[in-house]
């Protein structure tokens, strides 16, 4: 009898085990990426600017540090209502060629990615006094001024590749 109450114990024991409830393990997926390529131009020399009122725009110095910046939540598969998600700030510098190109985290879904453009304190070149005629010469005169560009928003999403060609800077 001890030995049938010991295996009846025993086979309890094994059900109870192979019966319960185990907690349902989960992981985060890990973002997929975007990639957001920018063009940025500033017309500081006017006076290499065409007679026919074409702006022969210049390149943004290569080094400028730009900012992009995005909320975390916007790389949430399912995001917490009740998470207070931080703002996420990655930086590019812009290359020989004017362009800045990032690698941004990114899901399925569009997010959206705000660019912020720091002021450019550069030197201007204008052309005073043409007029076509050899009498009254041109010259060219420099004196500094400060460029800006306003932000701007791009959407991204896992596998996209967006480009934005001849951003252009204005004067303060």
């Amino acid at each position: 009898m001890k030995k049938l109450t010991f295996a009846v114990a025993v086979m309890l024991c094994i059900a109870v085990i192979g019966t319960s409830c185990t907690k349902e393990q989960t992981t985060t997926a890990a973002p997929g990426t975007g990639m957001l390529s920018l063009e940025l131009r500033v017309n500081n020399n006017e006076a290499n600017d065409t007679l026919n009122s074409v702006n022969d725009n210049e390149l943004v110095p290569a080094g400028t540090v730009i900012q992009f910046i995005m909320d975390s939540e916007e790389y949430q598969y399912s995001p917490d209502a009740n998470f207070n998600y931080e703002m996420k700030t990655w930086t590019s510098s812009v290359d020989a060629s004017g362009m800045v190109s990032i690698e941004l985290p990114a899901i399925a879904e569009d997010a959206t990615v705000t660019v912020k453009y720091p002021d450019l304190s550069l030197t201007k070149t204008e052309r005073i006094g043409f007029n076509g005629s050899t009498i009254n010469p041109a010259r060219d005169t420099s004196y500094t001024v400060i460029y800006e560009r306003a932000d701007d928003n791009y959407t991204i999403y896992d596998g996209a590749d967006v480009k934005a060609l001849d951003l252009l800077y204005f004067e303060k």
